[in-house]
């Protein structure tokens, strides 16, 4: 496969893999309201949310960890110049 092919099936993969990120972040932050919301309204036990919230808080971090990887190689194969034949 050509450099610039290759390149490109890397820019997909990566914008593919920054996408479902984006879905999972946006799922984890509507299962965090829905939390609240039970919480809120005596539906969960005081316990149980702060070990919800808190596995809800390190799936977070490590999607922004991965998606901050992710958008670091999608700069990186942006910049990158590759000398046509």
């Amino acid at each position: 496969m050509e450099k610039n092919q290759c390149r490109t099936a890397q820019i997909v993969s990566a914008c593919s893999i920054e996408s479902d990120v984006d879905k999972e972040l946006t799922s984890i932050k509507s299962q965090r309201e829905r939390f609240l919301k039970l919480f809120e309204g005596n539906g969960v036990d005081d316990d149980l949310f702060v070990e919800l919230l808190g596995e809800l808080k390190d799936r977070h971090e490590r999607l922004l960890s991965r998606r901050n990887e992710v958008e670091r190689k999608l700069e990186d194969s942006m910049a990158e110049s590759i000398p046509l034949p």
